[in-house]
């Protein structure tokens, strides 16, 4: 226990809340960026999952090397690869180039996210982390809310460029915080390196998670999906055979004998996919079919933070009283109910109670993650933080890219499908681009003008909507299944303080 702890924790939240923003901040100026660059929505959904394929490639590898190494080491040199980046994607001018700054960035998110939670694991008590962990998503939370409307005010008031020059200011205050209060720590003992392990985890996560990035567009049964990710499987079987064999693995595979930590992951997944999901879409329908501005979209997640901050106040009693897994499994039960809110956008497009639902998956959403997560790192030895962290990290980035690639494929079939006729009444030049995205509708229909370019935006918008409810119901879906799951496999009560 450390005396300076909660210092400690507000100075690591600062960090966290550095790449929160920032990638936050990107989301809202992603409809800016296709127009100004001309991407694609496959364009625009690489600009994001890069960055997450970046940060599940390297997670637990930065996991293992801040518990050999340091882990305020590692998040300083986090911090500063993010700041530099940065600089460098605020000069981009096509979208091949940030994609390849977004990756840059995902491994300086890689370093500093597992280091700052393992950081908060070494210096608080076990009876005193879902305290912890509360307040850590309070101020995370706080982000959340922040990036939207600051990315929002930037992109009106100086363009897209801008996301990326605010991030050098934020870094710098990080690392100011990190270094007045944040003291090193590491594993005890000085165990070698485990490069083959490293390698072998980095290359079958690069490959599971592109599989999974790739099929909207390749096709989920295609022969490249299939045969990645085979490959990627049996990378990720022999990673599992290296770390049973070497005398000193990256992954202390012990770790998932523990139904606390394996079943808190899961959880962990699932309740990200229902998010990430989400939020994708979320920014389109703000801006593209109601026509909100950057900012006046940020400003209506208003009522999220707040949902968000309420459940964070409401997770320490709660699992004190219930126990983790009634608290995991009933916020993913209310994470259902609010998918489903948020599904009846397809039926009736009423703004008001898709914020509403969308306010009641966040309640859901924050109490399960804090539950889950408390469980992960408590069940854990203090030279595991590290690893455990990364865990922890690379679960929520495996489920935010499922819940991207599968919520968005589901929405972007049932998209194409409802324009197929409409595009035919377009110029044959326009075709493509208006049936690629939302985005690249709305401008087919503004350059074709009068009665024609009025009915196709109609029709796209609505096709919007059928996509967008049915892919609401697999979150729905996925959720109410995590819910069932942990009833099942999560430990109950003796998990309460």
């Amino acid at each position: 226990m450390h005396p300076r702890r909660w210092h400690i924790l507000m100075a690591l939240s600062v960090a966290l809340c550095t790449v929160n923003i920032g990638t936050l901040a990107l989301n809202i100026g992603l409809p800016s960026i296709g127009v100004a660059m001309r991407a694609t929505t496959s364009q625009l959904q690489w600009i994001t999952e890069t960055y997450v394929l970046a940060l599940a490639a390297l997670m637990i590898t930065m996991g293992s090397l801040a518990d050999r190494f340091g882990r305020r080491r590692l998040l300083v040199a986090g911090l500063l690869l993010y700041g530099v980046a940065s600089a460098g994607g605020a000069l981009c001018h096509a979208p091949w180039q940030l994609i390849a700054v977004r990756a840059v960035l995902g491994a300086a998110g890689a370093m500093i996210m597992p280091a700052t939670l393992s950081i908060v694991r070494s210096v608080f008590p076990p009876e005193e982390m879902v305290k912890a962990m509360a307040v850590w998503t309070g101020v995370v939370s706080a982000g959340v809310m922040l990036g939207p409307i600051a990315g929002g005010v930037l992109v009106e008031a100086w363009g897209w460029p801008a996301l990326f020059w605010m991030n050098v200011p934020l870094v710098a205050g990080s690392l100011l915080a990190v270094a007045l209060v944040v003291p090193e720590s590491r594993a005890a003992g000085r165990r070698p390196l485990d490069p083959v392990g490293m390698v072998l985890g980095a290359a079958s996560t690069t490959a599971l998670v592109y599989a999974v990035i790739q099929a909207p567009h390749a096709g989920w049964l295609s022969a490249r999906t299939l045969g990645t990710l085979a490959g990627g499987a049996a990378g990720f079987v022999l990673f599992l055979w290296w770390e049973r064999r070497t005398a000193y693995p990256m992954l202390d595979l012990t770790l998932f004998h523990n139904p606390r930590f394996w079943a808190a992951s899961m959880a962990v997944t699932i309740a990200y996919f229902a998010l990430m999901g989400t939020a994708f879409l979320l920014t389109l329908y703000m801006q593209t079919v109601q026509g909100h501005s950057p900012v006046g979209s940020a400003l209506r997640l208003t009522p999220m933070a707040v949902a968000a901050g309420l459940s964070a106040a409401a997770a320490e009693p709660l699992v004190h009283r219930f126990g983790t897994r009634d608290v995991v499994a009933g916020g993913l039960a209310v994470t259902t109910l609010g998918m489903l809110v948020f599904s009846t956008v397809g039926w009736r497009n009423n703004e008001p109670l898709v914020l509403t639902g969308l306010g009641v998956l966040t309640l859901g959403l924050v109490a399960a993650g804090i539950a889950a997560s408390e469980s992960i790192m408590s069940s854990v030895s203090e030279d595991q933080a590290g690893s455990a962290a990364a865990v922890d990290e690379t679960s929520i980035e495996l489920g935010g890219t499922l819940g991207v690639a599968i919520m968005g494929s589901v929405y972007a079939a049932g998209f194409a499908a409802g324009l197929t006729t409409a595009a035919r009444s377009l110029p044959a030049e326009l075709r493509k681009v208006a049936t690629e995205s939302i985005s690249g509708a709305i401008e087919a229909a503004d350059r074709v003008g009068g009665p024609l370019g009025a009915d196709f935006a109609a029709t796209a918008r609505a096709s919007f909507l059928d996509g967008t409810q049915t892919a609401a119901w697999i979150g729905a879906g996925v959720a109410f299944a995590g819910a069932l799951l942990t009833v099942r496999f999560l430990p109950g009560r003796e998990s309460a303080r």
